[in-house]
């Protein structure tokens, strides 16, 4: 893939039926990725000329065997889920390896890991697969 040159890694987030916090397993991309931050300005059609600034990340993930359809990932037994990774809505990317565990204590909870790993890290708000076809298959995930 054109300017996949970064490592990526990802927190899948669980929650079991019977579990009150999630929990999250950390997974190093064992593909070369493309991650890009976005700032996106918008001028507001009003007297003040309002400017609203947002900034975003997007990563585009080869194809490969590590991967899990969500269904299937969660399906899998608690050791298994380590082996792969799967891509959801409010999952973490973050750019690199960075060699942290999210739990509920800080300073690893969520919100915690997210200011330490800043701007480099962000939680998946929109998924496209395009795995179909026949060259460059690959995953876009974007976020905030």
């Amino acid at each position: 893939m054109l300017g996949a040159e970064q490592t990526l890694t990802v927190w899948n987030r669980y929650r079991a039926a019977d579990a009150k916090v999630d929990v999250f397993y950390r997974y190093v991309i064992p593909v070369k990725c493309r991650y890009e931050q976005k700032i996106e300005r918008t001028v507001a059609a009003n007297a003040a000329s309002t400017i609203a600034i947002a900034s975003s990340q997007a990563a585009n993930i080869p194809w490969t065997s590590a991967y899990k359809l969500p269904s299937e990932w969660l399906a899998l037994e608690p050791g298994e889920r380590e082996e792969y990774f799967t891509l959801q809505e409010k999952d973490l990317i973050a750019l690199g390896t960075p060699d942290v565990e999210i739990t509920t204590v800080a300073p690893y909870r969520e919100s915690d890991v997210r200011q330490l790993l800043k701007p480099g890290v962000f939680s998946i708000t929109a998924i496209q697969d395009n795995t179909q076809r026949s060259l460059g298959k690959h995953w876009r995930v974007e976020g905030v």
